[in-house]
């Protein structure tokens, strides 16, 4: 084999690629080419896809373009090799003849896992006759399937960019001397992600993984609903792809971002960057100048449900409405394009940035907004719950509001109000749950007994009267053996968002929102945005030198570009789901009334 560093890549040259990711333990070993003389340290892993690759008649006497070894990987300036060679990785992705995914050295799994990715295999089997099997595949199979997408390659934040781009006919994997179709591993993420493997796959219990490590096996299939077009727009491609690489890993949180570049070009080869690649700029002002640029180009407010509070933030000094993308939670509502739902009634947004020259992270916001209502209770999160956590708060809540749920004339029994806001009204294909949905709520009734069954004192007591409530409205809550089938067809809606938490307001309207939210944060509608978004008034935030942050009360020693007349700021804390407003109900009225939109400055 022979390593090509030359670019531009010819159309006449025959170039393969190599898309591999780097585990952290790796040592370095030195790297021998040519007679024995040492040019480089690679990785363990790097070096056995070289000497895997010796081996194959099909790839020994290739050309082989690997980013590790052709790229100076030590400069980090906007004029490094590192920076220049960034901005055209895409259009280097695109041109290969081949792309190879290594997926590294073959373990005891490797039997199981090629057969069952085998087209034949992976759809005839659901859990219930793989728990009931004798021969294959057996649950320590469906295991190893599990053990399989676990392996780095999978959260490896830059094949995103680096599979999109490929040539699908040229697309494949190695695990060691074994070569795997992309398509079967797609085709079996596919699966898993749309059945009821995909709740056994996120249950450490249940696969057996050492560490509680859970497999990233959504990923391909995630891949593939971006090469088939579904977000075929190039600004499109740009804006969702942070969203959806959230759980992808990196070495500098600045790749979250870099590594998603190309995919803005791939339907526009000729359009210009924006954002331009340097390793020593600040990871706030990347953050803020990429969300700054999305929001220019789009005319929704899409980017704001993605920033979801404290609790998702590592990056210093990043304003409340920029999304830390280097976050790896799955944050959002997980209504897919937020399409369905338009609680400003289609307003257009009224919002305009203030920036700073110099200081990108010092830009802020200014919404037009309707205060809608003020949150009076807030629940356990779900992902608690999920984890065994007793759920007395959220029946207490449901407790507290009237059997009949009308807040804007539309009549509900409130019974039902509760799981579908769980769920954001959402069945497992992204589309509204239809009303009425008796096979949903039979599902409901089946799961939350489960979860609240054992439940230890002192929050017994709570439990059962809120269950006995919702059996005295109609949920028909088994009264003996709880159905294991009905129990995981709800929970295949209910795991796909976990980051948030129940909630109602004093007005009595019943929510799910980050889990970031407190009692006391407001509820607005917000022109352009399709769903509520929750505000907190920003207070001082004290540093160890004694001084302040730029989360303040008043403004008046702060940005001198912001207008005047404003004595508050407030945080962005995140989106919600407000069952009843989001088909632009509270919007109307407000419109109906006259109300004038308050302007909120956000930073």
């Amino acid at each position: 084999m022979a390593l090509y560093a030359n670019l531009p890549l010819k159309p006449q040259t025959q170039i393969r690629l190599l898309s591999f990711a780097t585990p952290d333990a790796d040592g370095p070993i030195e790297l021998r080419l040519w007679a024995g003389q040492a040019i480089d340290d690679v990785s363990k892993n790097l070096h056995d896809f070289l000497q895997a690759v010796r081996k194959r008649p099909d790839c020994n006497k290739s050309r082989f373009w690997i980013d590790a070894i052709c790229i100076d990987q030590t400069t980090s300036g906007p004029t490094g090799e590192k920076s220049q060679q960034v901005q055209i990785m895409a259009k280097i992705y695109m041109e290969a003849r081949n792309v190879i995914v290594w997926l590294g050295q073959e373990d005891n799994d490797k039997r199981p896992v090629m057969k069952l990715m085998e087209p034949s295999m992976i759809n005839q089997f659901d859990i219930k006759n793989a728990s009931e099997s004798k021969g294959f595949p057996t649950m320590d199979d469906w295991r190893s399937l599990a053990r399989f997408f676990c392996r780095r390659y999978f959260k490896r934040a830059w094949a995103i960019q680096e599979i999109v781009c490929a040539k699908q006919e040229g697309l494949y994997a190695l695990c060691a001397s074994q070569r795997i179709s992309w398509e079967h591993i797609r085709d079996a993420s596919r699966h898993i992600t749309r059945s009821a493997w995909g709740h056994m796959f996120q249950s450490p219990g249940s696969t057996e993984i050492e560490g509680g490590v859970l497999p990233h096996h959504g990923g391909p299939a995630n891949l593939a609903d971006i090469i088939n077009g579904n977000m075929m727009d190039s600004e499109d491609l740009f804006t969702y792809s942070p969203i959806r690489s959230r759980e992808y890993d990196c070495s500098s949180p600045k790749d979250k971002i870099y590594s998603l570049l190309g995919l803005r070009h791939l339907n526009d080869p000729a359009l210009g960057f924006a954002i331009n690649v340097d390793y020593d700029q600040e990871d706030c002002d990347i953050y803020t100048e990429t969300a700054m640029q999305i929001l220019d180009l789009r005319e929704d407010l899409l980017l704001l449900y993605y920033a979801e509070g404290e609790e998702y933030r590592k990056i210093k000094n990043l304003p409340s409405w920029v999304p830390d993308w280097s976050v790896e939670a799955v944050v959002g509502l997980g209504i897919v394009y937020y399409e369905r739902y338009w609680a400003a009634d289609k307003e257009r947004r009224d919002i305009l940035i203030h920036k700073r020259d110099g200081t990108p992270h010092a830009a802020t916001l200014e919404l037009g907004t309707w205060r809608l209502d003020t949150i009076s209770k807030a629940g356990e999160a779900k992902q608690d719950v999920y984890r065994g956590k007793p759920c007395a708060a959220w029946l207490a809540i449901v407790g507290s509001l009237p059997r009949i749920y009308e807040p804007y004339g539309k009549r509900e029994e409130t019974k039902n109000v509760f799981w579908r806001t769980l769920v954001t009204n959402t069945d497992r294909n992204g589309s509204d749950v239809g009303p009425p949905d008796q096979n949903v709520e039979n599902a409901f009734a089946h799961w939350i007994s489960r979860i609240c069954r054992g439940t230890p004192h002192p929050e017994r007591e709570n439990i059962q009267r809120g269950l006995d409530l919702l059996r005295e409205w109609g949920t028909p809550l088994p009264h003996g053996k709880i159905d294991t089938g009905e129990v995981n067809r709800f929970a295949s809606i209910f795991r796909h968002t976990n980051c948030l938490r129940l909630f109602r307001t004093e007005g009595g309207l019943l929510g799910l929102g980050t889990t970031s939210l407190r009692e006391g944060d407001q509820v607005c509608i917000v022109p352009g945005s399709r769903v509520p978004l929750i505000f907190r008034p920003a207070t001082i935030k004290p540093v160890e030198s004694g001084s302040s942050s730029h989360i303040c009360e008043s403004l008046q020693d702060k940005l001198s570009h912001v207008p005047p007349g404003y004595d508050r700021a407030w945080h962005l804390v995140g989106a919600c789901y407000l069952h009843g407003v989001m088909r632009g109900e509270a919007a109307r009225r407000f419109k109906a009334e006259n109300q004038q939109l308050e302007k909120f400055l956000v930073i």
